[in-house]
C-alpha cells in the first residue's frame, strides 16, 4: 500500500483483510479477544486466560458441594477426578464383595444363576457389600446426572440432552461414546446462557 499520500487525500480501505464491524454493543468494542490454541490472541472474540487445573479432592468437593446444582457449569477436572474416583471407590467394594465368597471363581462359573445368587447371598461379606454399593449408588445418582448437565453446559450444550442417556442401552452404547467424546472438550472460554467459563477469567 501507498503511504505517500498528500494532506488531501483520504486512506481508502483495506480489501483484503476488512476491518470486522465494530459496534458499541460488540465485544471488539471492548477489546475482547480469545486465546487460540497455539496461545495467541483472535481478535474480536472473547479473551480468557486459563486458571490452575483443579486438583483431585478440589473436584471431588465440588462434586458433593453441588449436589444438585443443574443450572451452573463444571470445567473437564470437575467431571473427571468424581468419575475416576467413584469407579476406583466402587471397584474397591465389588472386589471386596467377590473376595468374601469361599466358592472358587472356576466353580461358580458352571454354575446358573440361581446357584451363583443362592452362593453369593450365604457369604456375609458379599450382602454387606452389596449393601453398600447399592447406598453409594443413590448416593452418587443426583450429583452424578447434575455434574454431567453442568459438563454440558460448558460446553454449550443444553443439559436436556443428557436424557438421551437413556437411550444408550437400545443403540448398544453408541450415545454413551458421544457424550464421553462430548466430555473430553475444553471448557468455552466465553459466557453463556449458564454463567461464566470455570476455566477461563476475561
Amino acid at each position: 500500500m501507498d503511504y505517500n499520500k498528500d494532506e488531501h487525500s483520504q486512506v481508502q480501505p483495506d480489501v483484503q483483510n476488512p476491518q470486522p464491524n465494530v459496534t458499541p454493543d460488540s465485544p471488539a468494542a471492548y477489546g475482547i479477544h480469545r486465546f487460540e490454541t497455539d496461545g495467541s490472541p483472535k481478535e474480536g472474540v472473547f479473551s480468557a486466560k486459563p486458571k490452575p487445573t483443579l486438583g483431585m479432592w478440589e473436584s471431588y468437593k465440588l462434586f458433593w458441594k453441588n449436589y444438585v446444582n443443574f443450572s451452573g457449569r463444571s470445567r473437564r477436572s470437575e467431571y473427571w477426578w468424581p468419575t475416576l474416583i467413584n469407579f476406583i471407590i466402587s471397584t474397591v467394594i465389588y472386589g471386596f464383595m467377590l473376595g468374601s465368597v469361599d466358592v472358587p471363581l472356576e466353580k461358580m462359573a458352571n454354575m446358573t444363576q440361581d446357584q451363583m445368587t443362592q452362593v453369593m447371598m450365604q457369604s456375609p461379606g458379599f450382602v454387606v457389600g452389596y449393601i453398600i454399593l447399592c447406598v453409594l449408588g443413590l448416593a452418587l445418582f443426583l450429583p452424578s446426572i447434575s455434574c454431567a448437565v453442568r459438563r454440558l453446559h460448558d460446553v454449550n450444550i443444553n443439559g436436556w440432552w443428557y436424557a438421551t442417556m437413556l437411550l444408550s442401552p437400545c443403540t448398544c452404547g453408541i450415545v454413551s461414546l458421544v457424550f464421553i467424546f462430548i466430555f473430553i472438550q475444553d471448557s468455552k472460554p466465553e459466557p453463556n446462557d449458564w454463567g461464566v467459563s470455570p476455566k477461563y477469567q476475561a
